[in-house]
């Protein structure tokens, strides 16, 4: 099976919902840093393979796809590797409930937060006028949905294991620190889970 190419910049939590993926599948990928500090996402070269001109995206065997759960859930239909993802209808249904929220509600407070309290510096930009503020309270309006899940889970996936609703979250969570958002202390079931992700195996990968 040919190698897949996958674009990403290290910053970037949803290009590394994919890079964990593949690290936590031993699915072989070619990864190509794109330098967004440079307008590399907006050359032409790029915008042939994703019109949306972000990270990340992937090439298969000449098939182009970008939008990070859009990825991830197509990789788990190539390889099948369901147990990410489940086939019978009531429980994706409820994968797909968590991915949602984690998508829409979950992830997205952590990322701004970050970005306007710290990222937007190393970047020379300057923060939105009362975006921290307004980022602070979606995180605060979030937390405890987490923490209730994960009292009542290991994993959002509520598998057992981690489903794609975990890696979804996962390098949004990471973000807690630069975020200035204490895990331990506000919700530990939440930093508790962080440690288990982190230490999820990784496949040997043979040549």
């Amino acid at each position: 099976m040919p190698v897949i190419k996958v674009w990403f910049h290290p910053e970037s939590p949803y290009a590394r919902r994919v890079l964990c993926f593949l690290d936590w599948t031993g699915i072989s990928a070619t990864r190509i840093q794109v330098a967004l500090e440079n307008r590399e996402h907006l050359e032409k070269t790029y915008l042939d393979i994703t019109p949306f001109g972000r990270v990340p995206a992937i090439v298969d065997n000449g098939f182009a796809l970008s939008e990070s759960l859009a990825i991830l859930r197509y990789l788990v239909a190539r390889d099948g590797l369901f147990e990410w993802y489940p086939e019978d209808l009531q429980r994706r249904a409820v994968a797909d409930q968590w991915l949602e929220y984690v998508s829409q509600h979950g992830a997205p407070p952590f990322i701004e937060l970050a970005w306007n309290l710290n990222m937007a510096a190393r970047y020379g930009l300057k923060p939105r006028v009362g975006a921290a503020e307004a980022a602070a309270k979606k995180i605060k309006r979030e937390l405890p949905v987490l923490e209730a899940r994960l009292t009542q889970c290991s994993f959002l996936s509520g598998e057992g294991r981690p489903g794609l609703a975990d890696v979804a979250l996962y390098p949004f969570a990471a973000l807690a620190v630069e975020a200035q958002i204490d895990l331990p202390r506000v919700a530990p079931h939440l930093a508790a889970w962080m440690i288990r992700m982190a230490d999820l195996p990784v496949p040997a990968i043979t040549t």
